[in-house]
């Protein structure tokens, strides 16, 4: 039953990291109807039929390349998909809401569905700063006043220490910002870091904001040796 529900949430997570995909790109071109309207090659403008949108296998089936024109489609969209699915398996295992015996926990419910709705909006966050290296506030601002209720739900950061994390990430960011007058962050990394505090409270914040520091310097200082980036080009904070 939980390797079921492990599989069905991973599942799910593709579905909902399919559309994560075409958010990510219709957001950041202001495209009208961003929800509603079909989706479409961007060279093309073909309508995409319904069994080439399935998540992940689609696009192997596909080798990669739109049916009717054969331009190159987006490693972006895979990888969406698969990330969010990941993270989505993740939560079942974390929050088991129906137990081997049949039981079902309505809190253990309640919480995997509001974290698979943080875990979709970090997705989103993380591969809209990879490739556009911005934040998306209409994605961002409702997700910080969801998480500033849900401190309200029991198994969540008390509002207290959520506020405490979100003031301790908005000071952090907020003096870098200051001191390097907008040249080290941006006003972007100040609101996930707000998120962050929302939802994991100030002691988790602490370690999230370490690791993310100990992680993006590795890979900066990587990337400066490998050549792929000189010492003052621009690195996206928000996916460390």
């Amino acid at each position: 039953m939980r390797v079921v529900l492990t599989l069905s949430s991973f599942i799910l997570g593709t579905v909902i990291g399919s559309f994560l995909s075409v958010l990510i790109y219709r957001l950041r071109y202001n495209k009208k109807h961003t929800i509603k309207s079909r989706s479409e090659c961007v060279k093309c403008k073909e309508t995409i039929p319904p069994f080439d949108l399935i998540p992940i296998v689609s696009y192997l089936v596909l080798r990669g390349k739109c049916r009717n024109c054969s331009t190159a489609i987006s490693i972006y969209y895979p990888l969406v998909e698969l990330f969010t699915g990941v993270l989505f398996a993740f939560m079942y295992v974390k929050y088991p809401f129906l137990a081997e015996n049949g039981a079902f926990s309505g809190k253990e419910a309640s919480l995997f569905i509001l974290n698979i709705y943080f875990m979709s909006v970090l997705s989103f966050s993380f591969f809209y700063d990879l490739k556009y290296m911005l934040v998306s506030d209409r994605v961002l601002i409702p997700a910080i006043l969801i998480a500033l209720v849900s401190s309200l739900i029991p198994g969540t950061p008390n509002i207290i220490d959520s506020l405490i994390g979100a003031l301790i990430a908005f000071t952090l960011f907020g003096v870098q910002i200051v001191a390097s007058k907008g040249k080290w962050l941006g006003g972007g990394d100040v609101r996930i870091g707000v998120f962050m505090g929302m939802i994991l409270g100030w002691e988790l914040t602490l370690v999230a904001l370490f690791m993310s520091y100990i992680v993006g310097a590795f890979s900066a200082v990587l990337t400066i040796v490998t050549g792929d980036k000189g010492a003052k080009s621009k690195v996206p904070f928000v996916p460390f």
